[in-house]
């Protein structure tokens, strides 16, 4: 019996499988609120990168970066590096709802930075700034143009553990004396102050529905803390959490944030081109109880982040600036090196941290590019500048790196590696390749495996990983996206996606594809993994009617051993429709929540839920600039088995016709743990970005499964308004193992019974029982069980509609059909498609045996209990 997907009225072709798409099927997975369209969460202001968490009590947060009416006229401006443009400097807010995004609170600044200012820069395109006439440095208390810079915040990222939460970022308020700037000539003068770290802490009260004001924080309802100075610029955070506390890095460039070459896929400025000398910093908040078994909410309320540490290696020393640099920056000593490391990630497995990053190979030009390296160790006690392993090919170009990681106690591979490689620099093409750790964290337990001894190799320490790693000893990562190049035939395959772990794909086999914007999810054995991909990336850029990006996944039930051929989850996106795919997700179910245990199965984690969701984008020429249109969401419900048709969850639907005037990007989904109900944020763009909201919630179930003389079949309910249903259990049973039925009918199918939860009591569902083959016209659906108000069950006839393979029929909780005749939030239905003798196949006979009971549910909400099933006489 596989679960394959969820269904609702109107027919359509709504499920994607592995194999290539399935049969039809009924209509639309998910239905979407508010109906009339998305809500707003913001206030009007503009907003920027919206986050969203949820807490055990299912509280919802929405963290975003809000743009502040702040300075003398209320109209300070900032300079936005990646848009090139100046605007009203941004404060980090969260607001909360009680009602799964019905209602939001009052917003909660977190930030207050904005209305401050700790420097001074110039946000005028009017020359560059005035020159000290004793140092021959800028001196920017000198020069009429420039002015107080507000403290503006960059994105905010967010992760909770139970009801404590941590939200950072970085702001150009940095108090302390140490804050530099840097002067952008390509720019025509404009000056920036160096942004600085900071991490908030917030604390849920379940009970009162507040955030809670601690007396360690002066009563306030958080804290936030300075964590850098300015000394140099910090950049690209990522923090996670788990019961050993919360662990945060980031990126520090002694030469400020470059603003990028234009050369890949983003609009620059994004941190991912920096400067030699950049390192990768690490802090933590320690808040493990001293027994281990959970977070200590005294301890993360009380505690302090450690000091920030230097986890990469990438300067030997210090020096004065020269030329260019000193007429950019302030005087002062700043960090020398060769190599600069950007664009880290991390994760926690168990009391372990994994970090891993893009670093610059330093090579002086002649062998340009990046690595991918990786630190791990015990969170509490990091490196002290020490140089990653090298996980990548040498002699080519890797950046983009992620990681998924789960628990080490119980999974055999606890981290699997995602990331970009290929022959070509500045957004060239590439493909995307896997690496996984079997057995434990370190570089001796990755597959396939690596130089351990000389992975660690650096510039800056007399090596050089170029000719030190041995290429014997360091296996070609699995190309995952790659066309495989087929030697008997001697040509590339028609379909990316196809290689297998051990296998080595050369990524210059079929140089003119891209792959990038890789996504996955790895619960136990389990793995999905998406990517983009677009077959010639140079025809893309230069001409709009090729082929556009479209989303791949590939899944795999043996922990990455072996993995499935490419499915496309976009086939709409075509050269003729105009859009291309862009920033896909794919998001797991969270873990079981408090209400789990109590006997609330929507509490209870689903692993083999996952939802993907997707923007477009117009494909234009390269040197046009391309329009965000709508986001698009899907689900498995199967562990990637098979997909439910994409839907939009924006107001626009340019798929199904129905454009507006939004654009919409930049998607965030928290799910349920039960995965039947999501909650996803994004940005829409009306000429003001907005953060935008809109909760999803799953329409019936369906599970595909056989007689038991082998026909398949598919079973599909659908409820009405305010139900879920659920298919808790179905299965074709033999027509012996019930009361003998009527004599003038035949059964060829056996009995179906099945039982549905989550009904609204004395609610109704539609039940459609699709065959494997054409049905008899005058096909009769009998059951078996009581009827209301009799004690003794037998069989009886409801009304059912049979059209082609297909009988369909309604339900209600405790009416006519549910033989349980309790209204109690389930329906029971034993029932069996028959035709008259001699009509079908069959001879209608049954016997005397006697079915045992099943074993009852679990208590539901509202103290209803699902009673025994009748027994079978």
């Amino acid at each position: 019996m596989k679960r394959s997907t969820f269904t609702a009225l109107a027919a359509a072709w709504a499920v994607i499988s592995i194999q290539g798409m399935a049969g039809p099927v009924l209509g639309d997975v998910m239905e979407f609120e508010p109906p009339e369209g998305p809500a707003r969460i913001s206030d009007g202001a503009a907003t920027n990168k919206v986050k969203i968490m949820r807490t055990p009590d299912g509280t919802l947060f929405a963290v975003y970066g809000e743009a502040q009416d702040v300075g003398l006229d209320y109209n300070a401006q900032v300079w936005d590096a990646k848009g090139s443009y100046t605007r009203k400097p941004f404060d980090i807010v969260i607001k909360y709802s009680l009602d799964n995004g019905e209602t939001w609170s009052e917003k909660l600044n977190i930030d207050n930075t904005a209305a401050l200012s700790s420097s001074r820069g110039i946000v005028v395109q009017e020359g560059p700034p005035t020159l000290d006439p004793l140092t021959g440095a800028p001196n920017l208390d000198l020069d009429p143009k420039a002015v107080n810079y507000h403290g503006d915040s960059d994105k905010p990222n967010v992760f909770n553990v139970g009801n404590n939460i941590v939200v950072t970022f970085n702001s150009k308020f940095c108090p302390g004396g140490e804050q530099r700037f840097v002067v952008y000539p390509e720019l025509f003068g404009v000056t920036v102050p160096y942004s600085c770290m900071y991490a908030s802490r917030l604390v849920w009260d379940h009970v009162n529905k507040q955030f809670k004001p601690q007396p360690a924080w002066g009563g306030a309802a958080y804290k936030t803390d300075q964590l850098t100075t300015g000394l140099r610029d910090a950049k690209q955070d990522a923090q996670r959490g788990n019961k050993y506390g919360f662990v945060l890095n980031w990126q520090e460039d002694p030469l400020g944030l470059k603003l990028g070459e234009a050369e890949g896929p983003g609009s620059g400025a994004s941190g991912a081109n920096v400067n030699n000398g950049t390192d990768i910093w690490y802090s933590h908040l320690d808040a493990i109880k001293d027994d281990e078994s959970g977070l200590d909410g005294f301890k993360f309320v009380n505690g302090a982040w450690s000091t920030p540490t230097r986890i990469t290696k990438n300067i030997f020393g210090t020096r004065q600036l020269s030329g260019r640099d000193f007429e950019t920056h302030p005087v002062g000593d700043y960090d020398l090196g060769n190599v600069g490391a950007s664009r880290s990630n991390i994760g926690r497995v168990d009391d372990q941290v994994v970090i891993a990053y893009e670093e610059t190979k330093g090579t002086m030009g002649w062998e340009e590019g990046k690595y991918i390296r990786y630190h791990s160790f015990r969170y509490d006690a990091p490196p002290l500048a020490e140089h990653g392993c090298i996980i990548s090919e040498p002699w080519e170009n890797a950046r983009r790196v992620r990681f998924l990681v789960q628990s080490a106690k119980t999974n055999a591979v606890p981290l699997l590696f995602i990331y970009k490689q290929g022959d070509f620099t500045q957004g060239g093409e590439s493909d995307i390749m896997l690496r996984r750790a079997v057995g434990g964290l370190s570089p001796e337990f990755l597959e396939p495996q690596v130089d351990v001894g000389s992975c660690r190799s650096s510039i800056l320490s007399g090596g050089d990983p170029l000719y030190d790693i041995t290429a014997e000893l360091h296996g070609p990562a699995m190309n995952f996206s790659g066309t495989r190049y087929i030697a008997a035939e001697g040509e590339l395959a028609d379909l990316p996606g196809t290689g297998q772990m051990g296998e080595s794909i050369d990524t210059g086999a079929n140089y003119i594809e891209n792959a990038l914007a890789h996504r996955g999810v790895m619960r136990g054995d389990t793995i999905l993994v998406g990517f983009s991909y677009v077959p010639h990336l140079a025809r893309f850029q230069l001409l709009d009617d090729q082929a556009p990006y479209n989303f791949m996944v590939r899944r795999s039930i043996d922990a990455g051993a072996t993995w499935t051929d490419a499915l496309d989850l976009t086939p709409m996106f075509t050269a003729e429709s105009g859009l291309t795919a862009k920033e896909p997700r794919i998001v797991p179910t969270p873990g079981s929540g408090p209400g789990c245990a109590l006997g609330d199965p929507t509490d209870c984690q689903d692993t083999d839920v996952m939802y993907v969701a997707y923007g477009t984008q117009t494909n234009v020429l390269d040197y046009e600039e391309a329009s965000d249109v709508d986001i698009y969401m899907l689900a498995t419900f199967d562990g990637g088995a098979t997909f439910s048709a994409p839907q939009a969850i924006t107001a626009g639907d340019v798929l199904g016709g129905m454009p507006d005037e939004f654009e919409d990007f930049e998607t965030q989904i928290k799910l349920r743990p039960d995965g039947r109900a999501s909650f996803t944020v994004w940005s829409g763009n009306d000429g003001t970005n907005h953060s935008m909201f809109r909760r999803g919630r799953v329409l019936g179930d369906a599970m595909s499964l056989e007689t038991q003389e082998g026909v398949q079949t598919q079973l599909s309910v659908m409820p009405e308004a305010d139900s879920e249903a659920v298919i808790d259990d179905a299965v074709w049973n033999s027509l012996f193992d019930y009361e003998a039925p009527p004599e003038d009918y035949a059964f060829p199918y056996g009995v179906l019974e099945f039982t549905v939860s989550q009904v609204t009591f004395g609610g109704s569902i539609d039940v459609t029982l699709s065959f494997g083959e054409e049905l008899a016209p005058d096909t009769v659906y009998w059951k078996y069980g009581l009827k209301p108000g009799e004690t003794e069950p037998g069989w009886f006839t409801i009304p059912a509609i049979v059209s082609g393979n297909t009988i369909s029929f309604t339900l209600t909780d405790g009416a006519l059909g549910d033989v349980d005749t309790v209204v109690n939030g389930y329906i029971v239905d034993p029932g069996a498609p028959a035709i008259a003798t001699g009509k079908g196949k069959g001879n209608g006979k049954g016997n005397d045996k006697v079915k045992p009971d099943k074993p009852g549910k679990p208590e539901q909400p509202g103290n209803a209990q699902k009673p025994p099933k009748p027994v079978k006489p």
